[in-house]
């Protein structure tokens, strides 16, 4: 036991400071970014995360076009891999009713081809008939 402390004591001396504090800052800047994705995914009845350079982020644009509102949000790579913490798939788009990820783009028409992404948006209360 003595030695594993001696040695994690060797480690800390040997590392370069500069690094350590880097690694901390991206370390508290990943869970400020995982607070602020879980956040909007709670807080918002549809919540759409996309790029606005991805062909199958601009069919799902069109798709829910008037029941979302667009917001750009810095430090995509930063959440996209928050995304593939929560659903297991960092593509996007990642889409979320209620809470809930109903997947990625060809999810997303799948969905609405079978008119199943309507009743979810009427139950979510994010569309009206």
């Amino acid at each position: 036991m003595l030695l594993a402390v001696t040695t994690y004591r060797q480690f800390l001396s040997q590392v370069n400071h500069k690094s350590f504090r880097q690694l901390f800052q991206m370390s508290n800047k990943s869970s400020a970014v995982a607070d602020q994705a879980k956040n909007l995914i709670k807080h918002n009845t549809v919540v759409v995360f996309s790029k606005t350079a991805c062909p199958y982020c601009v069919k799902d644009n069109v798709i829910m076009d008037g029941v979302v509102t667009k917001n750009q949000i810095d430090d995509g790579n930063s959440y996209q891999q928050v995304l593939g913490e929560i659903t297991s798939a960092r593509s996007v788009p990642r889409i979320f009713v209620a809470g809930k990820c109903i997947g990625g783009g060809d999810d997303t028409k799948a969905l609405d081809k079978k008119g199943e992404l309507e009743k979810m948006l009427k139950k979510a209360d994010a569309i009206q008939d």
